[in-house]
């Protein structure tokens, strides 16, 4: 089905459940699904008098119900969306809008001053959304699923975005796909966290949506309030995100001098656990009030996350669960679920997908490449990675006998030394980040003799370069002689990153 199918039959089936949870003069309201797509048809025939229908229209903001309502209106009358980042750099932002040819920009009041500098026909802020809906239904364009639904811009950690086609195809084809594979119920509360700037932002809204589940929305940087606010049940993060929560719980815990116990009741929790006893959330009642009480599932992709920080969350009873793809890809093409787990992994593939090994090495190490309806049409402007129907990802991994898939690192990061042999800097850069006061680090080859080196931006708060130095020894002794850490260079400034958390190489 196309996408307006979908959210046509979604709000038909749970009508009178709640769609949104919205906040105005700190009130909480919400909205049913009857409700929502009456304001959409609404507005699409707003956009159809406007000369939009079929077109391409970008909208713009961090996420929120309005941005959610202009997607969606413009989905109904025909137009294909492009999503995005408000907070782009005005060169970059314009240079995307160009590139997009897109008719129309619907965008927040706090980023009108870049909109109002761009060559488009229609440039709407949100404020001026309800003056544009309509009564006069209009005669929509036919889509068929196969047709453009999405352009998405990626956020290149070495080089210029590139632009992304999605067919209503591709991207249902994820959604149904999901939800065969994960637990997601209507009874959720849906923290749309993720930008819908991003694949894995707009599926994971779909996915709920789909579900019935009632969506609702983050005031800036206010996660925690949010999870009280709205007793938020499950939620879609990047590692980084994950990786400052835990900080902050591991914070309190330490101030309020409970660390001893903490540690002791999660080695109780795993203990338990091989007896087939989960008192998980009994132990940790306290922490789970502190996130609102209703946080069941966590689902991470995007960037790899430390197993710590997986373990920190299963530990204290916060299911977790890794996904594995690209916008390329609609986007996930793996996953974990409660009954497929394997620590290091990132799960199996999700139905209807086919991952396998391009031209693997002898320790069954090579490129990660993958066929299914969630593969994009292609890039809008240059050549596609597809190949006899198989999408090369640029990642390397290698597939167990169980079918589990681990990611070692990209294609262009890997560290080709002298002698021949290959370094995986995610992998030793995953060792790195782990040791106790470190934010994180980036593995290069460096000196005269091309030796493995790191550069590990730490918090002097917390420890020093003499105990980063010891863990550094501890870990070499993990670690085959050509992959040893060498040299280090410390850094208290974190570097420069991609929307999603991604450490941009070339900007080291």
């Amino acid at each position: 089905m196309t996408l307006k199918e979908m959210i046509h039959n979604t709000c038909v089936k749970f009508a009178d459940r709640k769609a949104f949870m919205l906040k105005e003069n700190k009130k909480i309201y919400s909205l049913t699904f009857a409700e929502f797509e009456k304001r959409v048809i609404r507005l699409s025939n707003g956009f159809a008098a406007m000369g939009l229908s079929g077109s391409r229209v970008i909208v713009s903001s961090r996420n929120s119900y309005e941005w959610v309502l202009s997607a969606v209106a413009a989905i109904y009358a025909g137009c294909v969306i492009v999503p995005l980042d408000a907070s782009l750099p005005v060169e970059e932002y314009t240079r995307i809008v160009e590139r997009s040819g897109a008719k129309a920009i619907f965008f927040a009041k706090d980023i009108e001053e870049k909109c109002a500098c761009q060559s488009v026909e229609h440039k709407v802020c949100y404020d001026a959304l309800e003056s544009l809906e309509s009564d006069v239904a209009f005669e929509a364009p036919v889509v068929s699923k196969d047709e453009l639904a999405v352009i998405l811009f990626t956020s290149g950690t070495t080089s210029n975005s590139k632009a992304v086609l999605l067919s209503h195809y591709n991207i249902m084809s994820n959604v149904l796909s999901l939800c065969q594979w994960e637990d997601f119920r209507c009874e959720d509360i849906y923290l749309a966290l993720l930008p819908f700037f991003h694949a894995f932002g707009i599926v994971g809204f779909f996915v709920y949506f789909y579900n019935g589940a009632c969506s609702c929305f983050c005031e800036g940087l206010r996660i925690k309030k949010a999870f009280t606010d709205y007793h938020v049940t499950a939620f879609v993060a990047v590692p980084l995100i994950l990786d400052k929560m835990k900080a902050n719980i591991m914070a309190h815990i330490e101030k309020t001098g409970m660390t001893k116990k903490f540690n002791f009741a999660r080695s109780l929790s795993r203990f338990l656990l091989k007896l087939g006893i989960d008192v998980r959330r009994k132990l940790f009642a306290t922490v789970h009030q502190s996130l609102g009480g209703g946080i069941r599932m966590i689902i991470t992709g995007a960037a790899a996350i430390s197993p710590e920080t997986a373990n920190f969350y299963n530990d204290i009873g916060l299911l977790l669960i890794q996904g594995y793809g690209l916008s390329e890809t609609s986007p996930v093409l793996s996953a974990e679920n409660p009954t497929h787990m394997r620590l290091g992994s990132v799960g199996k593939a999700i139905p209807g997908v086919e991952i396998k090994i391009h031209e693997p090495d002898s320790k069954g190490i090579g490129e990660i490449i993958a066929k299914g309806p969630n593969i994009m049409l292609g890039y809008m402007d240059e050549e596609s990675p597809i190949y006899d129907g198989w999408f090369h990802t640029g990642d390397i991994g290698y597939i167990d006998t169980d079918g589990y898939l681990f990611i070692c690192g990209r294609k262009k990061n890997v560290i080709v030394l002298p002698n021949g042999e290959n370094v995986f800097p995610e992998e030793t850069e995953s060792k790195l980040n782990d040791i106790n006061g470190v934010l994180e680090s980036v593995v290069v080859m460096t000196g005269e003799k091309s030796v493995i080196g790191a550069i590990v931006v730490y918090d002097p708060e917390i420890t020093t370069t003499a105990s980063i130095d010891e863990a550094i020894a501890e870990i070499n002794k993990t670690l085959v002689e050509f992959k040893r850490i060498r040299t280090v260079e410390y850094r208290t400034e974190e570097f420069i990153k991609t929307s999603t958390g991604k450490i941009k190489r070339n900007k080291i």
